[in-house]
């Protein structure tokens, strides 16, 4: 919700609020008072009756406008619990691999290995900082910092 939606609607219910809370008062001094007997009995003894005062719903309602603002304020101002949608999504930056030569591979299921750059390396192992990822039966996948490549045993 725009900042300016925000406002006009916590301002419209405050002063809803407001005017029901005035209407109120009138009507109680119209009346003689917020209490009236009936049949001997208080109105105000059932828990649920000062609903019907519009005096409450005002007051209820200004508060409610107070706290959407506040709640309003605090994500736009800390972190948004909605991400806005347009926003794209920055993409890592491309990884510059080292120059690397398959040079053979080595076929046995899991204990498979590949000569790169003169030296055997299984899954897991590396050269500095580029890891071998995964060992094909004519490539090799190989990672660096998140991003992978192939590496071709023939080209063609």
């Amino acid at each position: 919700m725009s900042r300016h939606r925000l406002v006009l609607l916590c301002l419209t219910f405050g002063v809803m609020g407001l005017l029901s809370w005035i209407a109120a008062q009138f009507q109680e001094g119209k009346r003689g008072g917020p209490l009236k007997l009936v049949n001997d009995a208080l109105l105000w003894e059932h828990p649920l009756l000062f609903l019907k005062s519009l005096k409450y719903w005002g007051l209820i309602l200004i508060f409610s406008a107070g706290i959407a603002y506040i709640l309003g304020e605090f994500t736009a101002h800390g972190k948004p619990i909605i991400v806005n949608a347009r926003q794209k999504a920055s993409a890592p930056a491309p990884v510059s691999f080292p120059p690397l030569k398959l040079q053979g591979l080595i076929l046995q299921g899991a204990k498979s290995s590949a000569l790169i750059n003169g030296q055997v390396l299984r899954v897991g192992e590396g050269i500095g900082q580029v890891r071998v990822v995964a060992i094909g039966r004519e490539q090799v996948t190989v990672g660096l910092d998140g991003q992978t490549t192939v590496l071709r045993l023939r080209d063609y």
